[in-house]
């Protein structure tokens, strides 16, 4: 790896451990390099079978060649094609081709990525600033590169075992009869969850860091009540502080110049839920500690989760932009041109109230006393910074204990102690496909921690898009059920019963596999090498390199979801071993079928889903339970095709102690001779491993069940 640092760039956090030294030139091999005005742009020829990945929360496929990508983090409520930025920024790109190379731009205003969008042949990427940093690196494996960039960015954060489980939200389930009535609907019908959220109307009047008691008596009580029935509550919290005398927050951050201010040095005011707010500057290490602190109450009183929203930060609109439409509007009328204004001109001009980029211009941060920095060019920062307070705080507080945390806005880095969730997606086909290809994105820049809102957080999902959107969303580290305001209910028993049904089976899936899940999780964060994975990256065929509707989890799962409408069946690539085809209708089921290498079209009805085993590797299942740490069962089932020899391990933690704290190893090898299966157990113990009994469930290529019982 080569850095190059450019002017006086704004140190983002982005890069924990920077190198001694740094190149005072830029030339990177294959780049023609061109400065102009405040702008370096960097193009590059791509020959026809290269391959560009990276780049992380975007729309668009695995393979980014195509399309124009601009790294802004927006609020952005409709995910359509034309959409150039999402919530999350992360400059970072790899080309797979004759030559390998990744490029991380460690710039958090605005980057346009042009991959042979403008011409099919070229890469063009123009930074709008010349005050920056960057990596580089050419490797004879690209998938070095990544590792590479995890490392050089501080690796991936591990939430807590119980978020893995199956989590309920909707904006908004206002107060707690509503939630203690979806609470006992879960236990009552059967259905594994682990977490139910509080959306902004927890809050007296959307202020930040308060609660509604009307709605919500006795919190601290009402939040014991929940995690006794096994249901983790989580709460949002939005940057925006709403003006108004006597709020302590307010008051508090008013007093000690934690907002950001504008061009004349006053804190400056944008509208959001509450109304008008003031931003925290989270720049300020003074800034961040207040709020880091201001967790602290909901903490006492047992809550252990949030999800970070707003984070762009999103703005309503501003009396900036605001007065400039009324005084156009009164300009007209006193000229008496009312007739004559140019209404399409000035309806685009109201719908850009929304997030104007204007409004962002004209924001300052004081990182110190003695520095100004103008928030356009550190833009792609704030959520990162916001998720940041809280990651300060509780590991300087609460050493001893792990947190889920999680943002709608990310910047390079932020992987390392938040994850993400994909933001406002809709009930659509389209994006249940998308959902495929984010997961796989995401992982590629280190966020494991992310999914997409179950069934679609707009329109109205029908029972057939949430029964698939569920099969794909086990595969989800977050696996959470999300809908708004004035859509249909979107829990699982407000469908038919038949759907109800194949739902419970979908996610006591999910639960019956949630010892290999986490424990794949644990393992793959702990080298930083992908979780979520493309074909490419395990085999080398061009078709692996052509398939974006398939993605590896782990060591030799692949998963294969269906993702259009009326589909009872797909056809499935699977590259270069033998693979046990598993049609999932429930966890105890075992529908097995062994097939080689190549393509098939596979039957696949809605109550089944298409899981696949690599050749000699093992899974390990659990009875599931109805949440995580109810009874911790004491048998472990493990399944798979082996034909010559295969390895498991097991990794198992407390769950909520420190990520890896006390980890605790259970080793199964399995190695067939002629068709006579010898199983060997292994413990490395820091822990009390929960299970004591291990049942064996090995297939043969004549796909032959042998079952063998062993004790740990």
């Amino acid at each position: 790896m080569k850095a190059f640092r450019s002017g006086k760039p704004f140190s983002t956090g982005a890069v924990v451990e920077k190198p001694a030294k740094f190149l005072s030139k830029l030339e990177i091999s294959g780049f023609k390099i061109k400065v102009k005005d405040v702008q370096i742009i960097l193009t590059r020829r791509l020959a026809p079978d290269d391959i560009v990945l990276g780049l992380g929360e975007q729309l668009g496929g695995i393979n980014r060649r195509g399309r124009k990508y601009i790294t802004y983090c927006t609020d952005t409520p409709v995910h359509i094609p034309e959409q150039l930025s999402l919530y999350g920024a992360h400059p970072f790109i790899i080309i797979k081709g004759r030559i390998n190379q990744g490029l991380f731009i460690d710039y958090a205003g605005e980057i346009i990525f042009d991959v042979g969008f403008t011409d099919k042949d070229f890469l063009e990427i123009t930074i709008t600033s010349t005050n920056l940093e960057l990596y580089y690196w050419k490797e004879k494996l690209w998938q070095t590169i990544v590792t590479s960039y995890l490392e050089l960015t501080g690796g991936v954060y591990v939430p807590p075992r119980w978020a893995f489980g199956y989590q309920q939200c909707r904006w908004s389930y206002p107060d707690a009869p509503k939630v203690t009535e979806i609470a006992g609907k879960f236990r009552q019908l059967g259905i594994p969850c682990d977490a139910i959220y509080l959306d902004i109307d927890y809050m007296d009047n959307y202020k930040v860091f308060t609660v509604d008691e009307q709605k919500f008596p006795e919190f601290k009580e009402f939040v014991g009540k929940m995690k006794k029935q096994g249901f983790h509550l989580i709460p949002i919290i939005d940057p925006g502080v709403k003006i108004e005398d006597g709020y302590q927050v307010y008051e508090e951050g008013k007093a000690n110049h934690h907002f950001c201010t504008d061009i004349n040095n006053e804190d400056f005011q944008a509208a959001v839920w509450p109304g008008l707010t003031h931003l925290p500057d989270f720049t300020r290490p003074e800034t961040r500690k207040w709020w880091g602190e201001l967790y602290d109450n909901f903490i006492e009183m047992g809550i252990e989760g949030f999800w970070n929203d707003m984070n762009e930060p999103a703005i309503f609109y501003t009396d900036y932009e605001k007065e400039k439409i009324f005084a156009q509007l009164q300009s007209a009328a006193d000229a008496g041109k009312i007739k004559d204004i140019n209404l399409i001109h000035l309806q685009w001009e109201i719908k850009n109230f929304h997030n104007n980029r204007e409004d962002y211009r004209r924001i300052y941060h004081h990182p110190s006393p003695e520095q100004t920095v103008w928030h356009d060019d550190i833009h792609n920062l704030y959520g990162a910074k916001m998720a940041l307070a809280f990651a300060e705080h509780v590991q300087e507080k609460y050493p001893e204990r792990r947190f889920l945390i999680f943002s709608r806005s990310s910047y390079s880095g932020s992987q390392r102690y938040s994850g993400i969730w994909y933001g406002d997606n809709k009930s659509w086909w389209e994006h249940l496909e998308g959902n495929i290809k984010m997961l796989v994105n995401a992982n590629l820049v280190g966020y494991f921690y992310s999914g997409a809102d179950i069934g679609g957080f707009g329109d109205n999902c029908h029972s057939e898009l949430m029964l698939r959107w569920l099969q794909l969303s086990v595969f989800s580290p977050l696996m959470r059920n999300h809908a708004a305001i004035g859509t249909r209910q979107q829990e699982l028993w407000e469908f038919d019963q038949q759907t109800l049904n194949q739902s419970r089976n979908i996610i006591r899936l999910r639960y019956a596999l949630l010892p290999w899940l986490y424990s794949q999780y644990l393992e793959y964060a702990g080298i930083n090498k992908p979780l979520i994975r493309p074909l490419m990256w395990d085999f080398e065929d061009a078709q692996s390199a052509d398939t974006e509707d398939q993605f590896i989890y782990g060591d030799g799962i692949m998963v294969a979801p269906i993702y259009h409408s009326n589909s009872r069946g797909r056809n499935v690539y699977l590259p270069e071993s033998r693979w046990l085809a598993w049609n999932v209708r429930s966890w105890e089921e075992r529908d097995m079928q062994i097939l080689n290498p190549g393509n098939h079209y596979l039957e696949c009805p809605l109550e089944k889903q298409l899981v696949f085993l690599r050749e000699n590797t093992l899974i390990a299942l659990q009875e599931p339970e109805e949440f995580v740490g109810q009874r911790n069962p004491d048998t472990l089932f493990i399944t798979g095709l082996v034909t010559e020899q295969a390895n498991l391990k097991i990794l198992a933690d407390q769950g909520s102690e420190p990520a890896y704290s006390g980890i605790s190893v259970l080793e199964i090898d399995v190695e067939n001779k002629n068709d006579y299966f010898i199983i060997k157990t292994k413990t490395v113990k820091k822990q009390q491993l929960p299970w004591k009994h291990v049942v064996c469930e090995i297939y043969d290529l004549n796909g032959n069940t042998n079952i063998i019982h062993k004790d740990i």
